[in-house]
């Protein structure tokens, strides 16, 4: 049994769950979209808060995501004490990963497979 930790405060809306677990998971639009059986646009939709998933596409979605379906759902703030340190190990730690990590966030918002995703940086001096 996973050792149960409280979330500081839980995350408003699914569209913001489930934003930030793809992000976490570092799981694409068209990824999860294949792992659920449903379409990118589907997917899409969640994302913008159009349209919620069925109840037993929300249990493929807590397994896919790591996380319960009543978090996912309600925003139940009870979380995996596995995932938070998860999250952590996560985050970038040099500057090739931020950029990753931005390019997967910014292919999950616009729904461009993020091979597709090109940023570029410009640093002034003063």
């Amino acid at each position: 049994m996973p050792i149960i930790r409280r979330s500081p405060q839980p995350t408003a809306t699914f569209a913001q769950r489930l934003q930030l677990r793809m992000s976490a998971k570092r799981v694409s639009q068209s990824e999860l979209a294949r792992l659920v059986g449903y379409t990118p646009t589907a997917i899409w939709n969640w994302l913008q808060g159009n349209t919620l998933p069925r109840a037993e596409t929300l249990a493929a979605l807590a397994n896919i995501l790591e996380v319960t379906e009543d978090w996912l759902r309600d925003g139940d703030p009870v979380k995996a004490a596995e995932d938070v340190s998860e999250e952590k190990a996560l985050e970038p730690k040099t500057m090739a990963e931020m950029i990753e990590h931005l390019r997967a966030n910014i292919a999950n918002l616009t729904g461009y497979e993020i091979e597709r995703v090109k940023l570029t940086l410009e640093f002034s001096s003063g």
